[in-house]
């Protein structure tokens, strides 16, 4: 895979600027994306079909706000600060999944579950693509390897 994302038209030629709400519409279908992947099995517990308890909790304790479920906030929860945090503490949470495979339970079901996570994998993944949208809010953002987001150019 090619380090950098592929910035289609509007983004090339910067005719188009996310507003915070903006940013929050995107964040969504970018989290329902990694999530139906499984990038947040491994760390967080969560599933397409389940968002774990403990996800909810951890982000509570780590964060000012509580971000899940993250594609049902209120209007007056859509600011910058919370954008940016939620993004953060979903690239420490992030891995990606290995194979498939079958498991066979104690009582003859058979279950399929990951072979491991690769996190570095998952982490390069999340920024090149979270970096595809964040340089459209205002004048640009970059995430970096770290986790941090900076304007571009820092």
């Amino acid at each position: 895979m090619s380090g950098e994302i592929r910035q289609y038209y509007t983004s090339r030629m910067s005719m188009r600027q996310l507003d915070a709400a903006g940013l929050y519409e995107k964040l969504k279908y970018f989290y329902l994306y990694f999530r139906d992947r499984d990038y947040f099995k491994e760390k967080l517990g969560i599933t397409e079909d389940y968002l774990a308890p403990r996800a909810r909790n951890k982000a509570a304790m780590s964060l000012k706000f509580p971000i899940f479920p993250l594609e049902e906030w209120a209007a007056e929860d859509i600011a910058e600060e919370k954008l940016f945090e939620a993004i953060e503490f979903l690239y420490d949470h992030v891995s990606q999944p290995g194979e498939l495979y079958d498991i066979l339970g104690c009582c003859g079901i058979v279950c399929r579950d990951y072979d491991g996570y690769d996190t570095p994998a998952g982490l390069e993944e999340f920024r090149r693509e979270m970096n595809g949208i964040l340089v459209d809010y205002h004048e640009g953002y970059h995430l970096t390897e770290s986790g941090d987001i900076v304007p571009r150019g820092d």
